[in-house]
């Protein structure tokens, strides 16, 4: 009974000190904000970048005027990094702009203008999403729908042109952005108006050294397998073999659900390990 519990504390602590050992770091990064306007009007209700360790931020503005040609009520946003997922959302509530009085002929209305990113580190490959709403939104008396795909182009001819739902991704061997603007203005006086701008980006580091409880684990792991060897009597050993012979060591490896290849490696290296422990010693001479 002893001989069996000791054999299977053995195995169990190997087994648990892969865990450790495979953690995942990520690096998170993220942006959101209501509304900007370079290089008059500098962001409005802006969160500023998410720190790299994650968290939550927040902004808010009552209502916003510029000039009296540009309002809105409330704007808001958020960028958020947790568990591997950053997400940012941004809106501007009812947005007017006239600038018929700067002999700019623009008008723009909308009840609500939102747009929202994601950047999952949880994925292989890492992945992003990004998307844009408008509510009642009317540019220059031509309605605009509530969603429209990314990065659509609206000509305002001699007055310049507005991108919807402007999107722009990135992706590096180890982390993935997206950065979505609902609204982009670009007016021929080189006036240029943003609003509801959203940015996530996530980085997946993989740990490639075990920590100092972890290689623990393992030598208190193996000295419990050798002592077991010890203790076998020569009858329960051929028994043994004869089960384990037949359990293959890429099944062993299965079953200890390795999910990496370093981890796949270690678990045939334990799978074999553990057949030369238990097999009959009279096996390992020739007859």
């Amino acid at each position: 009974m002893i001989r069996h519990a000791l054999a299977l504390l053995a195995l169990c602590l190997i087994v648990s000190a892969r865990t450790d050992a495979s953690r995942a770091d990520f690096i998170y990064g993220g942006d959101a904000y209501g509304a900007f306007g370079p290089p008059l009007v500098p962001p409005v209700a802006d969160t500023g970048p998410l720190p790299a360790a994650g968290g939550t931020l927040t902004a808010h503005l009552d209502n916003f005027s510029f000039m009296g040609a540009v309002t809105s009520g409330a704007l808001d946003a958020q960028t958020k990094g947790i568990g591997g997922l950053v997400s940012s959302d941004a809106s501007v509530a009812t947005f007017h702009a006239d600038l018929r009085l700067l002999g700019i002929n623009f008008v723009a209305s909308a009840d609500l203008i939102q747009s929202h990113t994601t950047a999952d580190g949880n994925i292989v490959p890492l992945g992003v999403t990004g998307s844009a709403m408008f509510t009642n939104f009317v540019v220059n008396n031509m309605a605009i729908n509530s969603q429209v795909p990314a990065n659509t182009m609206v000509d305002l001819g001699t007055v310049g042109s507005i991108v919807l739902n402007e999107e722009t991704t990135s992706f590096t061997a180890s982390g993935a952005m997206i950065m979505v603007n609902a609204v982009h203005v670009h007016l021929n006086t080189g006036v240029d108006i943003f609003l509801a701008h959203t940015e996530s980006d996530i980085g997946n580091q993989q740990a490639p050294v075990p920590e100092p409880g972890t290689l623990l684990l393992l030598g208190v792991g193996a000295l419990g397998l050798l002592g077991f060897r010890t203790l076998t009597t020569r009858s329960y050993r051929s028994v043994s073999w004869r089960l384990l012979k037949t359990w293959s060591v890429h099944q062993m490896a299965v079953r200890i659900k390795a999910t990496s290849g370093v981890a796949f490696v270690f678990a045939r290296t334990l799978a074999l390990l553990t057949m030369y422990l238990f097999q009959p010693k009279n096996l390992l001479t020739p007859s």
